[in-house]
Parts: structure tokens; sequence; C-alpha cells
């Protein structure tokens, strides 16, 4: 499948109705788009959003920074960027502005699943997305 996106000046987002993919499926149709926020509703939708705008880097950079600076004193688990995509209980895909995840949790992951994209939720998550992806 090929994609091309003409208008990034509207910041919407584009949504595509594929046929069902699988994970693997969805994870390597992600890394061909590395510029592109990609996620997956429980519909099977993709939804593709352009880059940032300033303003909006800015307050990811802001909130990514707190977390990961409270995850580091506090010392129970990881914090994790806007680019960290969960894949959820309902099969959606969801990159979230910021997350974190209790060290427990994390170890008890392969190395091969810490290295795709994995069905496993947050403890916390915050998304300043409006529309429901879940």
């Amino acid at each position: 499948m090929q994609l091309i996106v003409n208008d990034m000046e509207s910041q919407a987002p584009v949504i595509l109705h594929p046929p069902p993919m699988t994970d693997d499926e969805f994870y390597d149709f992600c890394q061909l788009y590395p510029e592109f926020r990609v996620e997956r509703t429980a519909d099977g939708e993709i939804v593709i959003m352009p880059p940032s705008v300033l303003e909006t880097g800015f307050r990811n950079s802001e909130l990514t920074a707190q977390l990961g600076n409270w995850a580091i004193k506090d010392g129970r688990g990881k914090a994790f960027a806007s680019n960290t995509e969960f894949i959820l209980p309902s099969g959606a895909a969801l990159s979230p502005d910021a997350s974190w995840m209790e060290n427990a949790r994390l170890a008890a992951l392969t190395r091969e699943q810490k290295r795709k994209f994995t069905r496993i939720y947050p403890d916390f998550l915050w998304s300043s997305c409006r529309r429901r992806i879940v």
C-alpha cells in the first residue's frame, strides 16, 4: 500500500480503512512511514497524524521530561515518550503523549516483545487526543 499525503498544513489526521492487519502487519506498515504518527482504532481504522507543530512539541517535551524525572526519582517504573506504541486489549494501537509502566510488568516482557509494538496497557497514560481510539 502506498501512502501519499499532500496537505500537511491542515494538521488533520488521515484515516484509512485497510483490510484487517495482524499486529505484525501493522508494525511493518508503521515502519514504512517513520515520519508520521500512526495509530489503529479498535475497529481497524488506521489513523495517520502529521508531525507536531512547535507548540505541541514543546508541551509534549515538558510532559515527558516531568514524567521521566518523576519515574527516575520514584524508581518503580519507566516513563515512555509520545512515539511509544501500545497495542491495547481491544486491538487498538495507541501512542499516548506520555506513559508509565511498572518495572515488574516490563520485566515480564521478552526482548522480542520490547522490540515491537506489544499487547500491553501502560499503568498510566496521558493523551490530549480528543478522538476515541479504544
